[in-house]
């Protein structure tokens, strides 16, 4: 992604995968977790997926105020960015969160 951001974006979007890899290794148990980043028509999809214990979607990520304040730093970050956030989660299945963000033209 070199060159795709501005140096502030880019210590944003350090800040934003620092703080989803640390949720994994405090809350997930995961044993697996893939990264990756793809680009198309002026925009950076990036995505992080585990094979952790996951949670219920349908209680809500906002429903517990440990998880959700991070998750919620997470989007307000994202946002900031033009972006949005997506969260899937299943118990025993795992967890992926992914964001896209427009490129630098």
């Amino acid at each position: 992604v070199d060159g795709l951001f501005p140096i502030g974006v880019q210590t944003t979007i350090y800040r934003i995968f620092q703080e989803i890899l640390t949720n994994i290794g405090k809350h997930a148990d995961a044993g697996q977790v893939a990264v990756s980043a793809h680009k198309r028509a002026g925009q950076v999809r990036f995505e992080v997926r585990d094979n952790g214990k996951g949670f219920d979607m349908d209680k809500g990520w906002e429903s517990s105020a440990k998880a959700g304040m991070g998750l919620l730093a997470l989007e307000e970050r994202i946002r900031m960015l033009g972006g949005d956030l997506q969260i899937w989660s299943r118990k025993n299945q795992g967890t992926t969160i992914s964001f896209t963000i427009p490129a630098k033209a």
